[in-house]
């Protein structure tokens, strides 16, 4: 028991809390991610999950100005990755980010990461998050669980907690496994498991290891060994991936049946393109039959098919929140706490092509295609992160070279094909543009 607080209508069996002991044996031995806080010095991680822009637009229907009154939990920070972020973001504001973690010595190194980047506005709690409550610890806007849910002995318990502290109009950040990209995961981890009977850390570690070195080219894991790259980052990124004691994944429909348990709904799959089964299946008749599917079984024939879906990254809301939708008063943001430069780089792109009927270029293994056209070279030229829709309107059209309505549409097609892929985002004009990657690194 921590800080002498039981979850109401809760009590611990000998096994489940034997379970999070050696949970909490496992990371206090083999903090994860594996981080050396002196590379804060050079670099600065952004999990695409808690980028503002993309946060705001399928968190809080754009609207949201972070410089306001925002509470965040990061619950199962590990070594910092998402509350380092989060507090550089909120750095410039009186606002705080709470880091609960069951481990001392994960919370170590993202203090000390923290350190090196010079925060101070985190609260720091070593804490099973099960023990957490609202009275003491309060009530959140934002809060991240990512990879945790599916190391706990009873992962519902873990979202109850979790749902507790979330506010009636809060989001809820949340990444666990995905079941079917895992298989040699978990043909790999029953292996060990006979083999590492009665041995310690080191040992299981070593045994893994010698294991990794002689998987003959038949064994699942070995066949879809690029789809992890943990087991390449040391003792740690090995013991997380194939040694631990409580390992469980989802499937789609399993996660968000979970969800529904507990009162919250499925926002945005973050690469919800990857959900699509028109991206594998394009045949016409099999399109057919898909389109008679509800739209979570057509996300699970997505997921299927393609094998690859190795974790389930989402926002999930309590009362569902609104997309914004493209008008006058709106921003488009390209930068996803990247770099400004892009907004250029893609009106250099329709410059350069506006004699071909498309252009395309890459992201993400996918290939997206633009229209070029006088309208939009005209839009992106003033298209920079922070002038809304009206102004770039405004100047595009301002000598007549170019009609209102064909700006608008052809601004309009462009914003909606990148937002496709989480690459474009809206915000209200009224909320100030979100720092870069750079600028943030640089503050």
């Amino acid at each position: 028991m921590m800080n002498g607080v039981w979850p109401v209508g809760f009590s611990w069996t000998f096994s489940e809390a034997n379970q999070i002991d050696t949970t909490r044996d496992h990371y206090e031995n083999f903090p994860y991610p594996p981080r050396d806080p002196a590379d804060e010095q050079h670099r600065l991680l952004t999990p695409a999950l808690d980028c503002f822009d993309m946060l705001n637009h399928y968190g809080f229907g754009g609207a949201r100005d972070f410089e306001d009154e925002f509470t965040v939990l990061v619950a199962g920070g590990g070594t910092g990755d998402s509350t380092i972020f989060l507090a550089e973001q909120l750095k410039s504001t009186s606002n705080k980010v709470v880091h609960v973690d069951i481990s001392q010595q994960s919370i170590d190194v993202a203090k000390e990461r923290a350190q090196v980047r010079g925060l101070t506005n985190i609260e720091w709690r070593q804490a099973n998050l099960l023990n957490l409550n609202s009275s003491e610890i309060g009530t959140f806007d934002y809060i991240n669980c990512t990879g945790v849910l599916h190391h706990l002995p009873d992962p519902s318990m873990g979202l109850a907690s979790i749902t507790s502290l979330l506010k009636d109009d809060g989001v809820l950040g949340l990444m666990v496994y995905g079941q079917y990209a895992r298989t040699g995961v978990y043909q790999l981890q029953n292996l060990l498991r006979h083999l590492n009977k009665d041995a310690d850390q080191e040992k299981k570690v070593s045994n893994a290891k010698s294991v990794l070195s002689q998987l003959p080219d038949t064994n699942w894991f070995k066949r879809g060994s690029e789809l992890f790259g943990d087991h390449r980052l040391g003792d740690a990124g090995i013991y997380d991936l194939l040694l631990h004691e409580q390992d469980r994944a989802y499937t789609i429909a399993e996660l968000i049946g979970l969800l529904g348990d507990h009162g919250l709904m499925l926002s945005k799959l973050v690469d919800s393109w990857l959900y699509d089964p028109g991206r594998y299946l394009q045949s016409e008749d099999l399109e057919t039959q898909i389109a008679t599917l509800d739209p979570t079984e057509q996300m699970s024939v997505a997921e299927l098919v393609s094998g690859t879906l190795k974790t389930h990254t989402l926002y999930a809301h309590k009362n569902r929140c609104a997309e914004p939708e493209f008008g006058l008063d709106k921003v488009i943001s390209l930068t996803l706490s990247n770099d400004t430069s892009i907004y250029s780089r893609f009106h250099r792109l329709i410059v350069e092509n506006l004699r071909e009927p498309k252009v395309s270029f890459s992201h993400e293994n996918n290939s997206i295609d633009l229209e070029p056209s006088e309208a939009l070279a005209a839009a992106l030229k003033h298209t920079d992160g922070e002038r809304s829709i009206a102004e770039i309107l405004k100047r595009a059209t301002m000598r007549g070279k170019a009609k209102r309505r064909d700006v608008l549409r052809a601004l309009e097609a462009f914003y909606k094909t990148l937002n496709t892929y989480d690459m474009a985002f809206l915000r209200s004009s009224a909320v100030a543009r979100y720092r870069t990657k750079k600028e943030l690194h640089g503050a």
